[in-house]
């Protein structure tokens, strides 16, 4: 099926295996249902034709609430672009509006790497330089491949998984448990990491099994010195 600009779209004739690249947070999803209850759609997702089905590119969010909502249609126009082009246009559609974290960004230009492209080749195609995409790539490769899970299911937010890359693999996880136990926001982890780098093994399991505690203690007094249990 090809959708046109504009065509509405059963909502089940769209597919969404390119959002293994975006990180949908609980949170987000709510707000888009509630601008769709108040507004409705004010802008139609894009998708691109692959064999015979439309892949969803960009709107994942408005294309999740909708679905959550029971809606059966959305408002569709589609892109004839390839493989290569169509995370070229993932990254520009959500450049504009800022709507995209810099993992997600790592996430796409890793998928570019996949395909065989060069990240000079990747650079070229994105106007930027070589540096910048080895840069995204590489906090993607630091971080353990199970919080990366947990960002896109929305349990760890992005800016909180970037604040645990200055730890070990192994150590990420163990800090990320506490993170989303406690409901860390991106501030509060940066701390909490810095905290515990600085930490003896006593203080590190006072922070772990109390982390609100430990943050309180350390803006208290000095920021830059771990909690005395």
């Amino acid at each position: 099926m090809q959708a046109t600009q504009g065509e509405m779209i059963e909502i089940l004739q769209i597919g969404t295996s390119y959002g293994r690249v975006r990180c949908l947070a609980p949170r987000q999803i709510e707000q888009m249902k509630a601008s769709l209850t108040a507004h409705g759609q004010l802008t139609a997702i894009v998708v691109v034709k692959r064999q015979t089905k439309l892949e969803l590119i960009d709107g994942f969010k408005r294309h999740r609430a909708a679905e959550q909502m029971g809606w059966t249609t959305l408002r569709v126009t589609s892109m004839d672009v390839d493989e290569q082009a169509q995370w070229v246009a993932m990254l520009a559609l959500n450049r504009a509006t800022h709507s995209m974290s810099v993992l997600e960004e790592a996430l796409v230009l890793r998928e570019m790497a996949t395909m065989g492209m060069t990240q000079t080749g990747i650079g070229q195609m994105l106007n930027r330089h070589k540096s910048w995409v080895s840069r995204r790539i590489g906090l993607i490769e630091r971080l353990h491949p199970e919080l990366v899970e947990q960002i896109r299911e929305g349990i760890l937010p992005p800016g909180a998984a970037r604040r645990l890359l200055a730890l070990p693999a192994g150590k990420q996880l163990e800090l990320a448990t506490a993170v989303t136990h406690h409901s860390l926001g991106s501030q509060e982890t940066e701390l909490f990491v810095r905290l515990w780098k600085n930490a003896d093994p006593l203080v590190r399991e006072y922070l772990l099994a109390h982390p609100r505690e430990a943050l309180a203690n350390a803006r208290a007094g000095d920021p830059e010195q771990p909690p005395d249990p």
